[in-house]
């Protein structure tokens, strides 16, 4: 249980208090070790909680943070460098050849969409059509001078 205590004690010691001492402890700006709280989860903490609070940083912790960080290969995406590992770019290859055989699919999807739907339309046209044809011929047929070959004739 010394032990332990001893350690705690030594740990806090050794607590660095502010964005400058962790930026320089790291080898970096502040703005960078700022980013890297907010990106890549560095492990800081806030002792009233608050986002903009004062910070502290154990350099144990921010040893094994580094220790953990993967070594990741640069990679472009745009005109922006990207740092990505080997895993992180092998997915977003993947997922960029499945966006564009979705892409593809959503395009013959709308092009049979629109083939379909004209097919439907020209067929209520068509319906809508023989149903005037058969109003008409009804209206002609209930007449008392048509009979329905007339009827027939003049609608030809």
């Amino acid at each position: 249980m010394q032990e332990g205590t001893a350690l705690e004690t030594s740990v806090i010691k050794r607590t660095l208090n502010s964005w400058k001492e962790i930026s320089a402890y790291l080898g970096t700006g502040v703005r960078t070790a700022q980013r890297w709280e907010q990106d890549l989860y560095l492990p800081v903490r806030r002792p009233r909680g608050t986002r903009r609070s004062a910070v502290v940083a154990i350099p144990v912790e921010l040893d094994d943070w580094l220790r953990k960080a993967p070594i990741r290969a640069s990679s472009t995406y745009g005109k922006r460098r990207v740092r990505c590992s080997k895993e992180c770019d092998e997915l977003l290859q993947d997922s960029i050849s499945l966006l564009i055989r979705l892409q593809s699919q959503a395009y013959t999807l709308d092009a049979d969409h629109m083939a379909i739907l004209h097919q439907v339309l020209d067929n209520l046209y068509a319906l809508q059509e023989r149903s005037s044809l058969k109003k008409a011929i009804a209206r002609n047929f209930h007449s008392k001078a048509a009979t329905p070959d007339l009827c027939i004739r003049k609608l030809s």
